[in-house]
């Protein structure tokens, strides 16, 4: 049957077992494989930055419209071979104002190493970058 541990097997005998007491009467023989894993989320949690934005960098990437209080997006990025980052904006508060744009390309300037602190490799998994936009007092 192919299941991948003894939880797998468990459930499969139990849904077994209420099937065959439900179609008893019948004789039916069912068997029903439990569903798959869902596929696994591969975010990087422990990144290993080889450059970052400086502040030159952000001060030239002002969004269109700048507010007091605070704004901040989200970006779900894919790392590349190179380490640069293919992001997409998922949250942007306020909206409208120009603040994803800007994150974007803030994100330009980040490059991440290779492997991970925990020793996994970062091409092709994704990393969710939070960015905070801010006025001094």
């Amino acid at each position: 049957m192919g299941f991948k541990n003894a939880n797998h097997t468990a459930l499969a005998l139990a849904i077994l077992l209420l099937i065959s007491l439900e179609a008893g009467a019948q004789g039916i023989p069912v068997l029903i494989e439990p569903p798959p894993n869902p596929p696994r989320q591969d975010f990087i949690t422990d990144p290993v930055w080889l450059e970052r934005p400086g502040d030159r960098d952000i001060v030239r990437s002002p969004p269109r419209i700048l507010h007091p209080e605070p704004a901040e997006v989200t970006l779900d990025c894919l790392v590349a071979s190179s380490g640069r980052l293919a992001c997409n904006v998922i949250s942007e508060k306020p909206e409208g104002r120009g603040y994803g744009e800007a994150a974007l390309r803030i994100a330009a300037g980040f490059r991440m190493a290779p492997e991970t602190e925990s020793g996994d490799r970062s091409a092709g998994r994704r990393i969710r970058l939070p960015i905070r936009f801010e006025l001094e007092p």
